[in-house]
C-alpha cells in the first residue's frame, strides 16, 4: 500500500470481531482499519480547511491516490465523485459553490475533458464521476442477508420511468456486479419519490429510462456485522 502521510489525524477506530461466525464457503472480512476510517473521514469532508490541504482537489486527490484496498472503496467512490464535481464547477463556473445545487454536476459527457484535466480520475470507475438524477425522498437501503453474510460489496444498475407525479412506475435491473445484490433492489427504488413535473427546479428531469445505481459498499456490510469505529461523521 501506498504510504499514508500524518496530514490526517485525530480519527481513531475500534473494531470488533464480526458476530458472525465464517464457515469454509465465506470469505474472510475485515472490519475497517483506522486508516480506511481516516480516508472516508477526509472523502465526506475534504471542503472543509481544517485538515491543512490547500483546496478540496488536493484533499480528494490524497483520497484517491491512497484507497487501495476493498476496505477504501467508499472512500475512494466518494472522493471521485468529489474531484469530478468540484473540478467541473471551478473549470466551468470558477467557484465550487456556483451552481444550483439542483443542477446535474458533472454531465456524463464531461468525464474524458474530467479524466484529461486530472489523469489521477483514470483510477476512478465511470458510475463515480457523473451524478444521476437523484430523488427527493428514498428509504435507507439495507443490503441483502446472504451479501452480509459473506461480506459481498458491489453495484446495480437501474433504469426508471417515473410518473409525473414523482412515482417510479417501472423499474428493471440493467446490469449488477453480482446476482447476490439483486436480491430486493427493485422493491427498494420502487419506494423512491422524485420531484412532481410541476415542482422541478433547476433542471429538466427524465421521465424514461432514468439511470441510478445502487452501491453496497464496505461500510454498510461492516456495520451490519457488527464492526464499530469511534468517529460519528463515518456513517
Amino acid at each position: 500500500m501506498r504510504a499514508f502521510p500524518a496530514l490526517i489525524w485525530g480519527v481513531a477506530t475500534i473494531c470488533v470481531l464480526s458476530p458472525v461466525t465464517a464457515s469454509a464457503s465465506e470469505s474472510i472480512f475485515e472490519c475497517p482499519d483506522d486508516v480506511a476510517v481516516q480516508l472516508l473521514e477526509l472523502a465526506l469532508s475534504a471542503r472543509d480547511p481544517k485538515h491543512g490541504f490547500k483546496d478540496s482537489i488536493s484533499a480528494f486527490s490524497h483520497v484517491i491516490d491512497n484507497a487501495d484496498r476493498p476496505m477504501d472503496g467508499v472512500a475512494l467512490r466518494t472522493a471521485c465523485a468529489g474531484l469530478a464535481h468540484d473540478s467541473y464547477l471551478m473549470e466551468h463556473y470558477g467557484s465550487v459553490g456556483a451552481v444550483d445545487v439542483f443542477g446535474l454536476i458533472p454531465p456524463k459527457e464531461a468525464v474524458a475533458s474530467l479524466r484529461e484535466l486530472h489523469p489521477i480520475l483514470s483510477i476512478c470507475p465511470d458510475r463515480s464521476l457523473y451524478q444521476t438524477q437523484l430523488p427527493i425522498r428514498r428509504a435507507k437501503y439495507v443490503p441483502p442477508r446472504e451479501a452480509v453474510r459473506l461480506g459481498v460489496t458491489g453495484w446495480v444498475d437501474l433504469e426508471l420511468d417515473v410518473d409525473e407525479d414523482g412515482t417510479v412506475k417501472n423499474a428493471r435491473i440493467v446490469d449488477s456486479s453480482s446476482q447476490l445484490l439483486e436480491h430486493g433492489v427493485l422493491d427498494h427504488v420502487r419506494s423512491f419519490r422524485y420531484p412532481a413535473k410541476s415542482h422541478q427546479i433547476g433542471y429538466s428531469m427524465v421521465r424514461e429510462g432514468l439511470h441510478i445505481n445502487i452501491t453496497t459498499n464496505y461500510f454498510q456490510i461492516a456495520r451490519e456485522r457488527g464492526c464499530k469505529w469511534d468517529d460519528p461523521r463515518v456513517r
